[in-house]
């Protein structure tokens, strides 16, 4: 069903997230003031390739598109069918693919060239353990040398994850969010 012609995101994401609480995180899109703090127009405007993991409605993806050059290359995971119309209809230039976890394979196998930034939308929250360490592994090994990972959870569980793998983690607190944020700013040395 094509949600997106028939409601408003925010219906959209509260309908998603009853019929799939496994897969989507939460049951409102992410706030502007959360936007702002996870897509910096410092860190968009000097990369050649960013991807976008669980880009829900497209709340990130509206900052990345205003931020980046017209030569950066950006790809988007979504997972989610009635997020993925209202991705299609929002942004039908952007390049769009179904499983993150599938990312190290598009990467090595040259049909995304490695990124500078990964921003990140996904529920490692509800994510079984071994998916959520191959997602995060994938993210790291992706990125260029000095490249940033920036992600969001409502909850300190993350940190621990990205710290083995991160020596520059960096947090951030938006609490003009439903539910309040953590941002987690990992630069990969």
């Amino acid at each position: 069903m094509n949600y997106h012609s028939t409601y408003p995101e925010p219906w959209i994401f509260l309908k998603r997230f009853f019929d799939s609480p496994g897969i989507v995180g939460s049951v409102t899109p992410s706030s502007r003031f959360l936007a702002e703090k996870m897509v910096r127009k410092c860190e968009v405007e000097t990369c050649c390739s960013i991807i976008e993991l669980g880009a829900g409605t497209g709340v990130f993806t509206e900052y990345i598109e205003r931020y980046k050059t017209s030569e950066c290359q950006v790809h988007i995971f979504e997972k989610d069918p009635a997020f993925t119309n209202c991705l299609i209809s929002k942004y039908p230039r952007l390049s769009l693919y179904s499983e993150a976890a599938q990312m190290g394979e598009l990467i090595s196998g040259g049909r995304i060239e490695k990124p500078e930034l990964i921003i990140s939308g996904l529920p490692f929250a509800v994510f079984e353990s071994s998916l959520r360490k191959r997602i995060l592994d994938q993210a790291y090994d992706a990125l260029t040398h000095g490249g940033k990972f920036i992600t969001f959870q409502y909850s300190l569980d993350l940190l621990k994850d990205l710290k083995k793998r991160y020596k520059t983690v960096e947090l951030d607190f938006v609490l003009l969010n439903i539910p309040p944020a953590v941002v987690y700013r990992c630069t990969k040395d």
